[in-house]
């Protein structure tokens, strides 16, 4: 409790409503590459906060799994283009 009242929070449900908002700001930031300013986040409800930050971490994942995908599909023809041209990987790159 002392360090939520050392940096100004009145109460452990200030402190945690800060981090969600925080947590919201900083997903916001990785999926979509800017803050969200246009969003009042004292405007939200609790559950609309985290209702926010569920639909932020599906989105992360989403872009995750598609990274990797995409990451396959370049490997998989690096490899093929690597068997056409009877060499390895590492001497294409």
């Amino acid at each position: 409790l002392e360090y939520i009242r050392e940096r100004g929070y009145t109460s452990i449900s200030t402190f945690l409503r800060c981090q969600q908002e925080t947590l919201l700001w900083d997903l916001h930031k990785s999926v979509y590459g800017f803050r969200p300013r246009h969003i009042n986040m004292k405007g939200l409800s609790d559950e609309e906060l985290q209702k926010e930050i569920e639909r932020l971490l599906e989105e992360a994942k989403l872009q995750a799994e598609a990274e990797e995908e995409w990451i396959r599909q370049e490997r998989a023809q690096e490899e093929r283009l690597a068997a056409e041209l009877n060499t390895d990987i590492e001497t294409l790159v």
